[in-house]
């Protein structure tokens, strides 16, 4: 059996925000009318052979309706996703239901501590906006006064859930529930032998560990990963287009 696949975060890894935009970049995803995420062409013509290889599920935190914004190369989307930290399959665009079910009764034990842990970061009144994402973990936006490693760690013994610093965002994540445990259902239903995943940030980290290869970029993350796993972008080339090349090669495409 050779079934590879390919496992990747989205945000910062295969789009990136207004904020990091470079001249030239194609805008892949728009929120009430205005431009929201971007690749380069380069990454875009790569993405658009990763995508026929039919081997790609994107893995995002981003909540189903955030992740059906983006604009596929050619309007075609890749056949699975996984959205909300692991929790959600997409299938050609829809909720999978058995998967559905599945981490439902996995966050079971922690939906008394979601809602209470909502509550708790709502009372503060320091975050711009607090939220439940699609009834399976907690999101906070912080402020650019707000010191986010510090309001990470003013929860800790406050809440039974993982808390995760990322950019400006808080997230609060039940322990039975990530990338990780998504990867291991990822492989049975779609009989792949083998993984390779990329992420740029912690929250990726369990599913980065489990891959037979890790892409990530210049950084501390390779340091946290398992000997001989990780593969870091080069300092020069866009991480997108590392990613894509990489993976275009490993699956049995040109690139």
């Amino acid at each position: 059996m050779n079934r590879p696949l390919l496992v990747s975060d989205l945000d910062n890894t295969l789009i990136h925000s207004q904020k990091h935009r470079r001249p030239g970049d194609v805008c892949v995803e728009y929120r009430k009318g205005k431009e929201q995420g971007f690749t380069s062409p380069r990454a875009l013509d790569l993405l658009r052979e990763v995508i026929r290889t039919g081997r790609l599920v994107p893995v995002t935190t981003r909540s189903v309706e955030q992740y059906l914004r983006i604009l596929w190369p050619d309007g075609v989307a890749p056949e699975y996703a996984v959205t909300t930290n692991g929790a959600l399959l997409l299938w050609r665009g829809e909720i999978h239901p058995e998967w559905l079910g599945e981490s439902q009764r996995a966050i079971a034990p922690y939906r008394a501590e979601l809602e209470r842990t909502l509550a708790l970061a709502t009372e503060q009144n320091r975050f711009v906006r607090c939220r439940m994402v699609d009834e399976m973990y907690v999101f906070a936006y912080c402020g650019p006064e707000l010191d986010i490693r510090e309001a990470a760690a003013s929860f800790a013994g406050k809440t039974a859930l993982t808390v995760i610093p990322s950019g400006r965002k808080l997230y609060f994540l039940p322990p039975s529930v990530s990338k990780g445990t998504a990867l291991p259902r990822l492989k049975a239903l779609l009989k792949a032998d083998r993984v390779m995943s990329a992420g740029d940030s912690r929250i990726d980290l369990p599913m980065l560990a489990l891959s037979e290869r890790a892409l990530v970029p210049p950084g501390g993350l390779a340091e946290e990963l398992p000997a001989g796993v990780a593969e870091v972008a080069g300092e020069g080339e866009p991480f997108a287009e590392f990613v894509l090349r990489t993976a275009l090669g490993w699956l049995g495409g040109e690139g």
